[in-house]
């Protein structure tokens, strides 16, 4: 096989392998090959199709050479582990994410197959049958190039094998063992039971909205829940007002759209619905009318409250870190990870877990996600509240 044949041919296993991983990765979304422009684009695709024919070229020298024992196993198995190792290195110093446990890594690990192996794979099956197919045949090759291609590829192996120790050893985070207990704990939203408590989920907001504090309707021994419209402004429009019963349940609701505002959006204003541009009020959550009517109800009717944190009843027991954050503009870094609470309700205690603690801001910066307990004398209720998008019901067990 003289230099031109042997060039022409690379560059056609080069243009081929080039066309495969565009067709591959394009459709993972995110990959290198979306450039933002056409130039900068068509000018990578140049030098990767340069860099891509020299490495179809090397191979195919060292195979002209003696340097590759000529099987087709050889010839495919050889490439195949080369490829895979330098995708894990460069997988691993750069796109691994720092991590806290074994499952972890494990998952990090099977994530990195199945985005690369098959990819890989077919990679080193054009190369390899490329090769073999444009070699003579019938040419036998000594002993010794078998069991030096075979200690080769073992050596590779080896040495993949030793970099996962590494790069677990490199990227687990530095932080005492997690201490069995809190193996036991569950996310709240899988129903947290306890010799005494059980917390169970009440509402779940949807994006573009929040849940302010609840209110508590004395007389009648109601909480009032109300959803708002994600807003800078110091009363937030109004999106949609829940009752809930003694018992825990949502006994009647109100959405907005169902009270007619005008041109303008409505607030709650101390249990009084109201819309921005009147004076008037409606009162549905003392006695569920729709009707707009002017301010000036019965004394007795305004014994509601707005409930207040308590902050002495839920308490943060643990925090294990199992991710990095990059927080404004990425100059701050800090830990994520799952915080284990323990909670305090009428003499019984629970405990729980929340993965992902902190979160992160539409400016970019990192907080925590605010856990809020409410109670109301007189209820054996009380509310546990989630990062302001989230409530569960708090109640003594039932025996």
């Amino acid at each position: 096989m003289d230099n031109l044949s042997m060039n022409i041919k690379s560059a056609m296993v080069a243009a081929a392998i080039l066309l495969f991983t565009y067709f591959y990765y394009s459709g993972k979304g995110g990959s290198f090959l979306s450039l933002g422009s056409a130039i900068i684009f068509w000018l990578s695709c140049g030098a990767a199709l340069v860099l891509c024919t020299l490495a179809v070229r090397l191979v195919a020298h060292m195979a002209v050479s003696w340097l590759i024992y000529p099987n087709a196993v050889f010839m495919i198995l050889l490439p195949f582990l080369c490829i895979l190792l330098l995708f894990w290195l460069a997988y691993g110093i750069f796109a691994m994410p720092a991590f806290a446990d074994f499952p972890q890594y494990a998952a990090s690990l099977k994530g990195f197959f199945r985005s690369h192996l098959l990819y890989v794979a077919v990679v080193s099956v054009i190369m390899g049958g490329c090769l073999y197919f444009s070699l003579p045949k019938g040419i036998l090759a000594p002993r010794s190039l078998f069991n030096a291609n075979l200690l080769f590829a073992l050596s590779i192996a080896v040495a993949f094998m030793l970099s996962l120790a590494a790069f677990y050893w490199a990227k687990k985070i530095s932080q005492p063992a997690l201490d069995p207990k809190y193996a036991a704990y569950k996310g709240l939203g899988e129903g947290v039971q306890s010799q005494d408590l059980e917390i169970s989920p009440l509402l779940d907001v949807r994006e573009g909205h929040t849940a302010s504090q609840p209110y508590y309707l004395v007389e009648k021994g109601e909480l009032i829940v109300t959803l708002h419209y994600a807003s800078s402004n110091k009363n937030a429009p109004l999106f949609k007002a829940f009752r809930i019963n003694r018992q825990g349940k949502i006994a009647d609701s109100l959405d907005a759209a169902e009270l007619p505002a005008g041109n303008a959006g409505l607030i709650f204003d101390g249990g009084l619905i109201r819309p921005e541009d009147s004076k008037g009020a409606y009162f549905w959550v003392f006695d569920r009318t729709k009707t707009l009517v002017q301010e000036g109800m019965p004394a007795s009717k305004n014994e509601i409250t707005e409930m207040q944190k308590d902050k002495s009843a839920i308490r943060l027991e643990h925090f294990h870190k199992n991710a990095r954050m990059e927080c404004g503009t990425g100059t701050e870094i800090r830990w994520n990870g799952t915080g284990y609470f323990q909670i305090f309700h009428h003499g019984g205690t629970a405990r729980f877990k929340i993965d992902s603690l902190y979160t992160q801001d539409a400016d970019g910066g990192c907080r925590a996600r605010a856990v809020d307990y409410y109670a109301a004398e007189g209820l054996d209720l009380a509310l546990l509240r989630l990062d302001e998008k989230t409530y569960y019901i708090v109640r003594p067990k039932k025996k």
